[in-house]
């Protein structure tokens, strides 16, 4: 009787202890096989079958709603809780302009379409695009989407690619090409992952710049990545720095200052890359395929994890999340993650800056934007445009 009362008590002890550890999850409403969200960030799951790339969700310039592709668009109202849909048939691209206006690409009936919803009057504007489109980044004018077109065709002896960017002008309904690249690789069946990963960093918070990642195979050496901006006034492709060590690169992401960028190299690995210098390699063991710095802080998630940009403070957010896409709201304290999963959004960051990041200069971004404008408006030779440009980024490198 004593035995069968020790091992009753064995029984309950082991309930209350499983009880323990699960009872987080229970709170905010969401057990996880084999990903485990860190509980103290209160896990919220909004959806589970989403689409697992760059541009599946997007935050509103106020933090207050995130849009996602889920079958059709949907919006969670993270006051309210309450989640809206559009219906936008096949969505592939979502992202939110500073106006408040949500962007869509979808490719309903093999048409490439671009739909504008007014989130103040939600109706659909939708217009007709004559070429392939598979991600567009408005830009802080609230007039021009920068377009880019990607084709993929794999041969018996190799992998075309091309890639073509346009700049569309909402108001008077103009398409302008700017920047193209095509070439053939003899390498078959080239992962994905090499030629569409780069389209999450977007555009630069500093002067709009389109990271771009050139994947690069010579006949004798082993293939790298160059890395470089698309101007979208000249069209021009800038290196960000001149030696990657003929590394290959799948991802990236802007830091909140625009001059650093966050890499992830071929393996996973997270590097560090000053404008001008040569990428500096992080001393963890965090690896994933798609960066996201903080607009707020020097915090970087990638791979199910958060860690600083000096590579401390490391803390996983979610296991086994190698090829998650993660990204912050405006104001860094909450976290929207894509995973095999689904969509979770986790909160409670409190993000901060470490030496040598720093925080937006807006004063500088205008300056960078009026000089552009200048360009654009033919008032300056490109030649000008780019001393200026880089006068005005000198002397700011100069305060203290």
């Amino acid at each position: 009787m004593a035995m069968a009362l020790f091992s009753g008590i064995r029984r309950i002890w082991f309930l209350v202890t499983l009880l323990l550890q699960i009872a987080p999850f229970l709170l905010t409403g969401y057990i996880s096989a084999g990903e485990n969200p860190a509980p103290k960030y209160r896990p919220v799951m909004l959806a589970e079958n989403v689409l697992l790339r760059p541009g599946a969700l997007s935050w509103s310039p106020d933090g207050k709603r995130l849009a996602f592709v889920s079958g059709t668009i949907k919006i969670y109202n993270w006051e309210s809780k309450q989640q809206d849909e559009i219906d936008i048939k096949e969505p592939v691209y979502v992202n939110w302009a500073a106006d408040n206006r949500l962007f869509v690409l979808s490719r309903a009936d093999n048409r490439d379409v671009l739909c504008t919803i007014n989130m103040a009057n939600p109706v659909i504007q939708k217009t007709c695009l004559d070429s392939d489109a598979d991600a567009l980044f408005p830009l802080k004018d609230n007039r021009r989407i920068l377009i880019l077109s990607s084709k993929v065709k794999y041969l018996s002896f190799g992998t075309d690619t091309q890639y073509s960017l346009s700049i569309y002008d909402r108001k008077d309904g103009s398409k302008k090409g700017i920047y193209s690249f095509r070439k053939i690789y003899s390498v078959k069946n080239l992962n994905s992952n090499f030629l569409e990963g780069w389209i999450h960093a977007g555009v630069s918070p500093l002067d709009e710049g389109l990271l771009m990642l050139e994947y690069v195979k010579p006949p004798v050496v082993r293939q790298y990545t160059k890395i470089g901006a698309i101007d979208p006034v000249t069209g021009k492709f800038q290196p960000l720095s001149e030696n990657t060590g003929k590394k290959q690169y799948i991802s990236g992401s802007w830091s909140p200052d625009g001059r650093r960028a966050a890499l992830t190299t071929e393996d996973g690995r997270l590097e560090i890359v000053d404008i001008g210098q040569d990428p500096i390699p992080l001393s963890s063991d965090v690896s994933g395929l798609y960066p996201s710095w903080n607009p707020m802080g020097s915090q970087i998630f990638v791979g199910g994890h958060v860690l600083d940009s000096d590579g401390r403070n490391r803390e996983e957010l979610i296991q086994g999340a190698f090829d998650s896409v993660g990204h912050w709201s405006p104001d860094g304290t909450r976290l929207a993650v894509i995973s095999k999963e689904g969509l979770r959004v986790l909160e409670g960051f409190s993000p901060g800056f470490i030496a040598p990041d720093k925080p937006f200069d807006e004063d500088l971004a205008k300056k960078i934007l009026t000089l552009k404008g200048l360009l654009r408006d033919g008032l300056l030779t490109e030649e000008e445009y780019t001393i200026r440009y880089k006068k005005i980024l000198g002397k700011t490198k100069e305060t203290p």
